[in-house]
């Protein structure tokens, strides 16, 4: 089972100030190895060329709707269930015959983001988008459309997160 607090930022925000400990927004079956899995492969077709890789279940709902996803296609988006990547996950895009894949993790999720990126791009073509300020689940159309304009290779997505570290 996958499981979500129904709680806001605002709530979850509060409660983490007045305890002083995380709040978990997650909770899933403690039996099942989720990083076998991605939520959303059965919608990939023979003429599916690109996939968005998104972290949770509610980015991709989020995107699949703010991109009519279930209209064509040429374009899915699959959640991984966290900020990984694992072998198996990759191998069923490579099963599915997938050229390119564009990686739009959290914000929080910059090392990820690299490191599977540079993974990745030994099987397709990566491309990577930044969410600066929200998780893709919570952007808005103008917001995703942004992003979707500044796709960085994932060289120059390293190299720029690199040099905006060095710069602050």
């Amino acid at each position: 089972y996958l499981a979500r607090t129904t709680k806001t930022k605002e709530e979850i925000d509060l409660i983490e100030r007045q305890t002083g400990k995380k709040y978990l927004r997650y909770r899933n079956s403690l039996n099942t190895d989720f990083s076998k899995f991605l939520f959303g492969l059965n919608e990939i077709t023979e003429n599916t060329k690109t996939v968005i890789l998104v972290e949770g279940v509610f980015d991709k709902f989020r995107i699949d709707y703010l991109l009519s996803l279930d209209q064509q296609e040429e374009i899915k988006c699959c959640a991984c269930f966290g900020k990984k990547i694992s072998d198996a996950q990759t191998y069923w895009l490579q099963k599915k015959q997938i050229k390119s894949i564009i990686l739009l993790y959290d914000n929080d999720a910059v090392k990820e983001s690299k490191q599977y990126a540079f993974e990745l791009s030994k099987y397709f073509s990566v491309l990577v988008g930044f969410c600066t300020a929200k998780d893709p689940g919570l952007l808005e159309q103008n917001e995703l459309v942004d992003i979707l304009n500044n796709l960085e290779p994932a060289q120059l997505f390293a190299i720029n997160k690199v040099q905006k570290k060095i710069l602050k």
